[in-house]
């Protein structure tokens, strides 16, 4: 029970640092910066070590994998228009962080994670996905600079990565590398093919100036069907029943986003 309450403590305090920049903007990049390290170095105190570098090259796909989800939540919802909006995107950050720490605590005593830690861990990596995504999009398309261009690119292959080394390793299985380095590849090529295009949901004035890009739903999509594909193959499950299950969804959210999608400029 006591990483339950470590975790507790540890979620609920990332849930109201984040909130700091609220009150001090012109701080944001150094408490956003602080509290995701913080976070993510918490796991040896939910873990009970010290921290070392033996710990951390063996821990390092929790490690890593909080650093990315915190950051990336974290900084798009400081991209809404509302202060409401921000608090309430903070909270589900605050809210996963929780499970992510539980999910770990189990890995690392040797004990497989529920079904239902194991499926929200799964939501928690798509969510990540749509917004690291979306965070190194925005900052491509804010600067014509082409290095920051190719370096927005590479951060998404990286956290892409580190996502999915994060649910393989959750899922127990075995030499998940060469799977995590093709679906990083592939969604990172989606990401760059479709980088031209900015969408916005829902069509309002305030979401129009802001904006959604398209690769950051587009990620999403095709990283459950690539992950889906991906887990049933380690399972020894995959049929051809599953494969057009998961790539006839991905075609169906497809079709519907370029059918609806409010195009920008207008």
């Amino acid at each position: 029970m006591e990483h339950k309450a470590q975790s507790l403590i540890i979620s609920s305090g990332v849930f109201l640092l984040l909130l700091l920049p609220l009150r001090f903007p012109s701080y944001f990049w150094p408490i956003i910066i602080t509290v995701s390290l913080a976070s993510a170095l918490s796991v040896f105190w939910v873990f009970g070590e010290k921290p070392s570098f033996a710990r951390l090259k063996e821990d390092w796909f929790a490690i890593v994998f909080l650093f990315v989800f915190i950051m990336s939540l974290s900084i798009f919802s400081y991209t809404l228009p509302h202060p409401f909006f921000q608090a309430i995107l903070l909270g589900t950050t605050g809210f996963f962080v929780y499970y992510i720490l539980q999910v770990a605590s189990r890995i690392k005593r040797n004990y497989t994670p529920s079904l239902f830690l194991r499926n929200v861990i799964t939501l928690a990596s798509i969510l990540a996905i749509f917004f690291a995504t979306s965070d190194a999009v925005k900052w491509s398309i804010s600067t014509d600079d082409r290095l920051f261009q190719i370096l927005s690119i590479v951060l998404v292959f990286a956290s892409v990565f580190v996502i999915c080394e994060f649910l393989f390793e959750i899922q127990g299985y075995e030499r998940p590398l060469l799977y995590s380095l093709v679906i990083s590849f592939m969604i990172s090529q989606i990401v760059w093919l479709s980088s031209f295009w900015v969408v916005t949901y829902p069509q309002t004035e305030k979401a129009t100036n802001i904006g959604v890009p398209l690769p950051a739903i587009l990620s999403a999509v095709y990283f459950y069907l690539f992950w889906g594909i991906s887990h049933h193959r380690l399972e020894g499950t995959l049929s051809r029943r599953i494969l057009w299950e998961y790539t006839i969804i991905a075609f169906f959210f497809t079709v519907i986003l370029i059918a609806t999608a409010q195009w920008l400029p207008q």
